[in-house]
C-alpha cells in the first residue's frame, strides 16, 4: 500500500457502512433519506421515529445487508 491509499475493501464496503452509522447516530435526516432512497429500501415510520438510533440502524442494515444472503454469498 502506498501512503494515503485505502484498501479496496475499505473503500467499497467499510466506508459506506461507517457513513450510514454516522448519519444515523448524528440523526442527520437528510443524509439518511438520501442513503435509503439510493439503496431502494423501505423503512417503516415506526423505526424512523424511534428514540433509539440503533433501532433505525438495525432496520436499515437488515434490509440492506441481510445476514442470510451475506453469509450464503461468501460460501
Amino acid at each position: 500500500q502506498s501512503k494515503g491509499k485505502k484498501p479496496l475493501f475499505v473503500q467499497l464496503v467499510l466506508d459506506n457502512i461507517w457513513s450510514l452509522y454516522e448519519a444515523v447516530m448524528k440523526r442527520d435526516k437528510e443524509k439518511i433519506e438520501k442513503i435509503v432512497t439510493s439503496l431502494g429500501l423501505k423503512i417503516g415510520a415506526r423505526e424512523s421515529r424511534h428514540s433509539d438510533p440503533k433501532v433505525q440502524l438495525n432496520a436499515i442494515c437488515s434490509q440492506w445487508l441481510p445476514i442470510s444472503d451475506a453469509v450464503l454469498c461468501i460460501l
